[in-house]
């Protein structure tokens, strides 16, 4: 298995290959999801790559933010440079981005970011069909579903297996973007998951930290992983200090080395550094586990180095050794650099390899269920169904009674047996038009007519099909594009239970709403989505009425009306005319000045 390890800046590049990685990952300046780390300026990524390459290192370059439409023009100069200086592959999140690197750079490797949330068999298809050569999957996939993937896909399969983890379901956390304008998926997350909350008036265990996961250890699961398809395990980390790269690299090294195998010493190495919460598994084996670390968040390690800064003097070895670690490079890595057989690329298919339609609806509204479709109803040409539970006797009984096209949204997650439902649903022949938030979803429903959904996160104007922009455009809207201008939108889709974890058992669920109040006294409302299994929102704690300001901006844009999140009790009395009376508070969000 290919070990990828990360580097924040150019010391902890040389740390992670003296400590055996065969390749690392790094990000520039901008448009790195790591604005923060020290990262690499264009200059410096070149010198960079020489090094790494002269021990048979491979180095993958991250530009993985989502772009705005005047920032493709740069990322695409600075992606030609990074191909004429050898990097071996980039690491895109963007759709619109991805599709004009196919066009403009056919020969340069894409890999899929974690961030695009590719966690089942059809969200890893569509992925090979657009391009990618290689695919970071999510780290909510299952062993069962990367099992699936393996079979179905012949694109290269990477995985984490130790760092941080997100309590989001990958690429769509907007909390800190809608909040502060500091996006998750333009690198400048705030971790407002690691602040303290309280969830239906109750601490957790009384420390209050519902959100702040646990760190991801692997290091006994690697040979469950390679049976099961994973080609590459990648370390997360380009924020870490020079001397947790250096110990964490090596101890994944001699692991893979000793057949996969821990032992006491590795686990003893890794337990000396940073690992929140003492590890946990993600969801690999078991899809609604609580990875939640309930005490204060922080370092957890015994290595007194940790965090302490480096003599810049001193070289990698000497550096292995402020912790402990003696290095133990690979010794095949020169070997299988030069020996490795590239696969051929699939063909660079266009992004909108689905069944295209025109529409012409200007007032789009999305609603849970039928009693709240007959509440807000007024002026609506078109409705997108998403409900709560999914049934396909419930959805075929909404879709005869509503004397207008409905679009079935299909949810961002969606795990095996999800999959299996999805597509019994799928079946009926009263479903002609879905709304698709992932990228399985383009797969699943490719017979259906297609609106791209917000959880695309599409902000650029690459992609000419349908769609509901992000809630992180900035203007500049196509007439053809759909603005959601009204409603309370998910900020965070957890895949864990958090009724589990506030009431021990799933056997007690009562699928109430839940709300975590933070400590500004903010309430962000919790709802459970139940397809085969269980995923619960996050709503943000104001609605965003951009109405007026859209009219003000003389915008010809298909406007959506989001209901879902609100309570029935909420919407008696309802009319377009009173819309701006319905709650005390809004935003307007960032349409036109976008996030940072």
């Amino acid at each position: 298995m290919e070990l990828l390890a990360p580097a924040g800046n150019f010391e902890t590049l040389k740390v992670a290959v003296a400590s055996g990685a065969d390749s690392v990952y790094c990000g520039l300046n901008r448009y790195s999801a790591r604005a923060k780390a020290d990262n690499f300026t264009i200059e410096t990524i070149k010198t960079a790559i020489e090094y790494a390459h002269s021990f048979g290192v491979k180095v993958f370059v991250a530009l993985n933010t989502l772009l705005y439409q005047k920032e493709l023009e740069d990322a695409l100069a600075l992606s030609k440079m990074l191909y004429e200086f050898g990097a071996d592959a980039l690491i895109v999140q963007d759709l619109g981005f991805a599709s004009l690197l196919r066009t403009e750079l056919p020969n340069f490797k894409l890999h899929a970011s974690t961030q695009m949330g590719i966690h089942n068999s059809e969200g890893a298809v569509m992925a090979e069909r657009l391009g990618f050569s290689r695919i970071i999957l999510s780290r909510e996939t299952t062993i069962e579903d990367i099992k699936e993937i393996r079979k179905n896909c012949n694109a290269e399969l990477e995985f984490f297996c130790h760092g941080a983890l997100c309590v989001a379901f990958s690429g769509n956390c907007y909390l800190s973007g809608i909040v502060a304008r500091q996006s998750g998926n333009r690198g400048r997350c705030l971790q407002l998951c690691r602040k303290q909350y309280t969830l239906n008036g109750k601490k957790n265990h009384g420390t209050g930290f519902w959100l702040s996961a646990k760190d991801i250890c692997m290091a006994h699961r690697l040979k469950q992983l390679s049976e099961a398809g994973i080609s590459a395990l990648k370390i997360e980390g380009r924020m870490r200090k020079p001397n947790y790269v250096s110990a964490v690299t090596n101890a994944y090294r001699k692991i893979i080395n000793n057949n996969l195998t821990s032992s006491p010493k590795c686990d003893s190495q890794l337990s000396a550094v940073q690992l929140r919460g003492g590890g946990c598994e993600a969801h690999l084996f078991d899809a609604s586990k609580s990875t939640i670390c309930n005490i204060k968040s922080g370092h957890m390690g015994s290595c007194p180095a940790f965090g302490e800064k480096h003599n810049q003097n001193k070289n990698s070895e000497s550096r292995i050794e402020n912790c402990g670690v003696s290095s133990n490079k690979n010794p095949n890595l020169i070997k299988n650099q030069n020996s490795s057989v590239a696969k051929p690329e699939p063909p660079s298919l266009s992004p909108f390899c689905f069944q295209q339609h025109a529409f012409n609806f200007k007032h789009l509204i999305m609603v849970d269920s039928l009693k709240k479709f007959n509440l807000v109803k007024e002026g609506a040409d078109s409705v997108i169904y998403a409900p709560f539970t999914y049934s396909k006797a419930d959805i075929e009984k909404f879709i005869s009674a509503v004397k207008l096209p409905v679009y079935l949204n299909l949810p961002n997650v969606a795990r095996l047996n999800d999959i299996k439902k999805l597509k019994e649903i799928l079946n009926s022949p009263l479903i002609k038009n879905v709304v698709a938030n992932n990228l399985y979803a383009l797969e699943l429903a490719k017979n259906k007519n297609i609106l791209l959904g917000t959880g695309l996160n599409l902000i650029n104007n690459e992609i000419d099909a349908p769609r509901i922009m992000s809630l992180e455009s900035k203007g500049a809207f196509k007439d053809s594009d759909i603005v959601y201008a009204f409603g309370m939108p998910a900020v965070m889709t957890f895949c864990h239970c958090i009724n589990q974890t506030a009431k021990g058992s799933c056997k007690t669920c009562t699928n109430e709403s839940f709300a975590l109040t933070d400590e500004t006294r903010a309430k962000f409302k919790i709802k459970r989505t139940k397809i085969a299994n269980c995923y619960h929102n996050l709503y943000n704690n104001l609605a965003v009425n951009a109405v007026d300001l859209l009219k003000s901006k003389n915008a010809q844009n298909a406007l959506l009306f989001d209901f879902c999140a609100l309570d029935i009790s909420d919407l008696n009395g309802y009319t377009l005319k009173t819309l701006n009376d319905l709650l005390p508070k809004y935003t307007k969000g960032h349409l036109y000045r976008g996030v940072i």
